[in-house]
């Protein structure tokens, strides 16, 4: 009594086209938008560093050198000046005024979304 066993996948294989020659052109275009990506990531990030950066410098430092490189002696006279000049009252300020905005802003969006969905008719349509 013998069994046969069944052939390997490898050994089916019709091998008509080698694998890993061709690429598709998705993949290319995946490529192109990784490109892009990686472009619009330094274009986002260098500003941030580049703040980071200028808020240790001294203004003499900062006109004397270029300004993407990190300073040789950081400091916190910039943080101390901002702290001196009553910074807090003007965040607080700015802080009232944005949750005054956001928040009824938020509140009548939440209930207009509310009357379309469970409203129904022609506005459930119209999205």
């Amino acid at each position: 009594m013998t069994t046969q066993a069944a052939a390997s996948p490898a050994a089916r294989s019709t091998g008509s086209t080698p694998s890993g020659t061709r690429r598709s052109s998705t993949e290319r275009k995946n490529w192109l938008g990784g490109t892009f990506g990686w472009l619009w990531l330094l274009v986002v990030l260098v500003p941030i560093y580049w703040i980071v950066i200028t808020s240790f410098k001294t203004s003499a430092n900062y006109f004397g050198t270029n300004p993407l490189i990190p300073p040789s002696s950081p400091t916190l006279a910039n943080y101390e000046m901002v702290l001196e000049a009553d910074f807090l009252r003007y965040f607080a300020n700015s802080l009232i005024v944005t949750v005054g905005a956001t928040v009824p802003a938020v509140l009548i969006s939440f209930m207009a979304a509310f009357a379309i969905v469970r409203g129904g008719g022609r506005w459930l349509k119209a999205v």
